[in-house]
């Protein structure tokens, strides 16, 4: 009997459904184009045994800057990086073909992966393929684990974090 492996079993394939505040790793992060032509970055995140995927889209196809850059730069200023480079690798996605998660080539962010890191996620409606909605998580705020502290509040060297518990009470 492994009991390690028992609890595992009662958390596979367990995706994060509920907004709130979470605290784990992202555990890949690469390039992403979509069929507009929009670019960005696909993210897998784990905490306490559920998962979530998203993408932050950072730039329309015209090259001009969205959103989800701000989102990026939060992210970087919380895990303290000063610069990403993609590299190549494999990238483990959902074949809808074969029904079962395969590696693909492509264009990964290593220095976004393997770090503790806070996510705040709110949900959003989207209509399928098939038309039905549906709801997913979305990531609203990145913080540092641990310290609670927002990407505002690191670039502004407080030691203590006031935003956090404020973000998440208006969800």
């Amino acid at each position: 009997l492994n009991p390690s492996l028992a609890r595992k079993a009662d958390n596979a394939g367990s995706f994060i459904t509920e907004m709130g505040k979470y605290e784990g790793k992202i555990t890949q992060a690469f390039v992403v184009t979509a069929k507009t032509g929009a670019r960005g970055v696909g993210m897998s995140f784990e905490s306490g045994g559920q998962a979530a995927n998203f993408t932050l889209y950072t730039h329309k196809s015209s090259g001009e800057a969205i959103m989800g850059l701000e989102q990026i730069n939060a992210l970087m200023t919380c895990l303290k990086l000063h610069g990403i480079k993609p590299v190549m690798g494999k990238i483990k996605q959902w074949d809808r073909e074969a029904k079962a998660e395969a590696f693909v080539e492509g264009e990964l962010f290593p220095d976004l992966a393997n770090k503790p890191i806070g996510i705040v996620f709110e949900t959003e409606a989207y209509f399928g393929g098939n038309g039905n909605e549906y709801s997913r998580v979305v990531p609203k705020l990145f913080f540092q684990a641990g310290t609670g502290l927002t990407a505002s509040e690191v670039l502004d060297r407080k030691t203590v974090g006031a935003k956090l518990d404020k973000i998440v009470a208006s969800l």
